[in-house]
């Protein structure tokens, strides 16, 4: 397994509760096989994650893959067939402060 992405977010305090950051992400292995999307949240919080496989804007209603009400660490692990671009949304329903999104890839 080999990191292949990462990034960071902030939420201040400043309106971040109840807020959503949206991100699209292409993968960067040649024969990708599989993702893991994973986020690590400030510990007062609950934090959300949305994935769209076809790289569309996911919003709370309308997505392909979720990992809500786990906390300030949920993770999504998908299967690919290679072709796939994805949508990515990071919800705050409580607390706020610095997160930071990453993406594993795994090829074949």
């Amino acid at each position: 397994m080999e990191p292949r992405r990462g990034g960071r977010g902030l939420g201040d305090g400043s309106g971040w509760w109840g807020e959503s950051k949206r991100y699209g992400y292409s993968p960067l292995t040649d024969d990708p096989c599989s993702i893991t999307i994973s986020l690590e949240g400030p510990s007062r919080g609950d934090f959300d994650l949305y994935v769209t496989t076809d790289g569309s804007r996911p919003t709370r209603w309308s997505h392909d893959e979720a990992a809500a009400g786990s906390g300030t660490a949920p993770s999504i692990a998908l299967d690919l067939e290679g072709d796939e671009s994805f949508g990515l949304q990071v919800h705050a329903n409580s607390g706020s402060g610095e997160y930071t999104l990453r993406v594993e890839e795994r090829g074949r």
